[in-house]
């Protein structure tokens, strides 16, 4: 182990990524930065990842595997990567994605210079492997449309300091990739790091109790590539929509999001719209039915209701009212 302790901890929680995971590694290790380690996670894997760990260990001494017997979640791997690490700052990168070169550099001048930032970010390229086409992360999280003022920092290295109401703006959308951060070991300690009860949630519940700590910044420059592909835990599954639509739940009973619960229920329409019309996609009525009947608890919604019956023609139908219908009435609003 190096006598002199890094600067940053790169923390890459990884589970049966034994083929992508050397990528996220090297993509770490070649960054403009000498004092680094990288703590990669084996989540209790079962197919040749600890082998993989092992072999990058011996071929570069700042790779520090660790080893899950029993799988902790993304959010349990991450704190127990964080609980290992030494540096001052702290990094994420899943094991699936890659960074690109000088990442890092410009985000730690940034949170060396301002003591008052919490979290500094970046922008990214979003790859879809089955395409190969590319899109830039802003344009799909659409940040510069998000309600919060853009202070410069450096003109010349399109670095931003974010200011306004950070909380209620993540929590309409989150448009910071786990990926592209960057903070401050002391602040994830003294916030006891992700809660692996908001499983599929854990990055945007860390970003609101960071918010209440200060500025967040903002590199408008690609540092990462995320690799989209079927299965991906970013697809809109059925699995992930019933996570997101559990944490909202949740957030609707917790005094602490009190001043929030119009855009929480906001949120679980936009979540039960979204299985309806996955099981509208999937030409499943009764499903869609059932889950129409939950969104009830929040609030009786006409246009889930529409969603719901439509789901019994099949998928046509409610493709026809998604791209033909709904930007109609949206062209004839704005007129209005």
């Amino acid at each position: 182990m190096n006598a002199i302790a890094p600067r940053v901890s790169v923390i890459i929680p990884t589970y049966q990524n034994a083929k992508e995971l050397p990528r996220a590694v090297q993509s770490a290790l070649a960054q403009d930065l000498a004092e680094i380690e990288v703590i990669v996670i084996d989540n209790a894997s079962t197919d040749e990842t600890p082998r993989v760990c092992a072999q990058l260990a011996q071929q570069d001494k700042r790779v520090r595997p660790l080893r899950l017997e029993v799988n902790a979640g993304p959010a349990g791997a991450r704190n127990a990567g964080a609980k290992a690490a030494r540096g001052e700052y702290l990094a994420f990168l899943d094991a699936d994605d890659e960074w690109l070169p000088d990442r890092l550099s410009a985000q730690l001048a940034v949170l060396d210079a301002y003591p008052q930032v919490a979290l500094a970010f970046c922008d990214g390229m979003l790859l879809d492997e089955q395409s190969g086409k590319q899109t830039p992360i802003s344009v799909i999280n659409k940040v510069f449309q998000k309600r919060v003022s853009f202070t410069p920092l450096d003109e010349t290295r399109r670095l931003y300091r974010l200011d306004g109401d950070l909380r209620a703006e993540i929590y309409r959308g989150n448009f910071i990739n786990l990926s592209t951060v960057v903070l401050r070991r002391a602040d994830f300690e003294r916030l006891a790091g992700f809660d692996p009860a908001c499983y599929g949630m854990e990055d945007l519940d860390l970003w609101l109790r960071l918010a209440a700590r200060g500025p967040f910044a903002y590199h408008y420059q690609p540092g990462v590539i995320c690799h989209w592909r079927p299965g991906s835990m970013s697809r809109m599954t059925e699995p992930r929509i019933r996570k997101l639509i559990g944490y909202y739940l949740r957030c609707l009973q917790d005094p602490a999001f009190s001043d929030l619960l119009a855009t929480t229920r906001h949120n679980l329409h936009f979540c039960y719209k979204q299985l309806i019309i996955l099981f509208a996609y999937q030409w499943r009525p009764l499903r869609a039915m059932r889950a129409f009947a939950e969104s009830l608890r929040v609030r009786f919604s006409p246009s889930l209701l529409a969603y719901a019956l439509l789901s019994f023609l099949g998928p046509l139908p409610v493709l026809f009212k998604l791209n033909v219908i709904n930007p109609l009435l949206g062209k004839l609003r704005g007129k209005g």
